[in-house]
Parts: C-alpha cells; structure tokens; sequence
C-alpha cells in the first residue's frame, strides 16, 4: 500500500473529497489531483497539514518502521 492509498483510505473514512481537502489544506484542487495521479511529490509541509486535516500521523501515512515497531503486534 502506499502512502497515497492511506491518503485515500482516510478521505472516503472521513467522506471527504480532495476539493476539500484541498481548501484544508491551502493548496489548489489541481495540485492535490497530480498528488494522486503521482505527477507530483507532496512536499514534507503539507504532507503535514494533509496529514493534520486527516487526523493521522505522517508516520503512518508514510508507513515508516517507527510506526510499524510501535502498532506491530
């Protein structure tokens, strides 16, 4: 799974569409739309405030192994 696949996950959790997201987040729609089409890297800021408007951490969205030692069973 990548990172946008968590990003994704979350948005249909929340019933959120990227639009607004997208206002959330202070960037325009087009941008998040090349985000999911990975045309484009999100950069480490708003990664952040994606990850704030979604109540997740960048850690897990990233699937970082710090996330995965602490959430392992």
């Amino acid at each position: 799974m990548t990172y946008m696949d968590r990003i994704k996950m979350a948005l249909i959790a929340k019933d959120m569409t990227q639009k607004e997201l997208a206002a959330r987040v202070g960037i325009r729609e087009a941008t998040i739309c090349r985000y999911f089409a990975s045309t484009r890297i999100i950069r480490s800021d708003i990664l952040k405030k994606i990850a704030d408007c979604l109540e997740l951490s960048t850690d897990y969205i990233l699937d970082t192994k710090a996330w995965r030692m602490t959430h392992s069973k």
